[in-house]
């Protein structure tokens, strides 16, 4: 058995003798009540709640069990550590509030806040106590403190939860990214693999120290229930597609962002382990030196396999409204290269007139 105090201040009269401060009666009357609880000084203990004294459970002084008034608890008699190193003493007048006081056992904690009352014969005494928090295994201060930090993260999870639920222009089948702003607010990396549906999506973060573009990640059997992966497409993830390669082998084509378009491979069936390509980007940017390069730049491809070629549409720009078409092989140690087509002119019917996140789906047969 141990009991762990804390000293509070005292005042000090203009005449130069101490004075007792009304909160240091009240931490010197509950650290009376916890040495009798210590000591086992039932009549002590007793006598130091009200005769008015109930508790949050709805006991009486006339109701009061061992975990009241003893330094054992239960049919196993755990002996208890009572803990008042951070309790702070709110006084009102002839009422005061002490708070937190932890009990220990070898079976959990057990955190309560009292509320006393001086009463006519000049005694500070317990009126009313409250549970305010519990464990339900042993703790110390390591453990409280990641336990504390636990739910504090958990209090903002479901606050948020709750916020998402009440909002009622949020969308009810959609898919909608379920945290921060997400710009730019467009889907990516679609793709049916092994008999779910695959979504990525843009959001920003400052998960490395400063602010980036990571890509998102849910699947759904149904396009209805989405679940979460893990975020595995971090830094400078800016808008792409996802297709099989000649392997069969799930493959982004994306924008990383400050070097060009760049390709990355899936290393797992659930899409959530990817590698970049070390030989990234396989459109570099313009490079003023090199002729001919200075006059476009390139961004959001769109890139597919089809009969043993490997294609890529990307947005482009050198002041007029042109696309580019290109092909691009790997080796063994995917590395890429880079074999450029004849730039093809697309026309206003295809042409997206924003110059973003050019797409494309084969004909319908009705349509040919």
């Amino acid at each position: 058995m141990s009991l762990i105090r804390r000293l509070r201040r005292v005042k000090r009269s203009t005449a130069g003798s101490i004075t007792v401060s009304v909160e240091s009666e009240v931490l010197a009357a509950m650290q009376a009540h916890v040495a009798a609880r210590m000591n086992d000084d039932v009549d002590a203990v007793v006598s130091s709640y009200s005769d008015q004294w109930t508790d949050d459970k709805g006991f009486t002084k006339r109701t009061q069990k061992d975990w009241h008034i003893a330094s054992a608890v239960g049919d196993a008699k755990l002996e208890i550590t009572i803990d008042l190193r951070t309790v702070d003493i709110l006084v009102d007048g002839d009422e005061a509030t002490f708070s937190p006081v932890r009990t220990d056992t070898a079976k959990g904690r057990t955190t309560q806040k009292h509320q006393l009352r001086k009463e006519a014969d000049g005694v500070w005494r317990i009126v009313y106590s409250q549970v305010i928090d519990w464990e339900s295994g042993p703790m110390d201060d390591a453990s409280q403190a990641r336990k504390d930090a636990i739910d504090a993260t958990a209090m903002i999870v479901r606050a948020h939860r709750e916020q998402l639920l009440n909002d009622r222009w949020r969308p009810g089948y959609h898919f909608a990214a379920p945290e921060g702003v997400a710009m730019p607010f467009d889907p990516n990396g679609a793709i049916f693999w092994q008999g779910r549906y695959h979504l990525f999506y843009i959001f920003q973060d400052k998960r490395l120290g400063k602010k980036s573009d990571h890509w998102g990640h849910v699947s759904s059997t149904d396009l209805c229930h989405w679940r979460h992966h893990p975020t595995g497409l971090v830094e400078g993830m800016y808008s792409g597609n996802c297709f099989l390669n000649e392997n069969g082998v799930p493959t982004i084509c994306y924008h990383q962002v400050g070097q060009g378009n760049a390709l990355a491979v899936a290393l797992d069936d659930n899409l959530d382990d990817w590698e970049k390509l070390a030989a990234n980007p396989i459109t570099p940017p313009p490079a003023s030196h090199a002729p001919g390069q200075e006059r476009y730049r390139s961004w959001d491809p769109f890139a597919w396999y089809e009969n043993g070629q490997k294609w890529a549409e990307v947005n482009w720009k050198d002041g007029k409204k042109e696309g580019l078409q290109l092909t691009w092989h790997e080796n063994g140690q995917k590395k890429a290269e880079v074999n450029w087509k004849n730039n093809i002119a697309l026309s206003e019917k295809y042409w997206n007139s924003k110059g973003e996140s050019v797409d494309s789906f084969e004909e319908a047969e009705s349509e040919k």
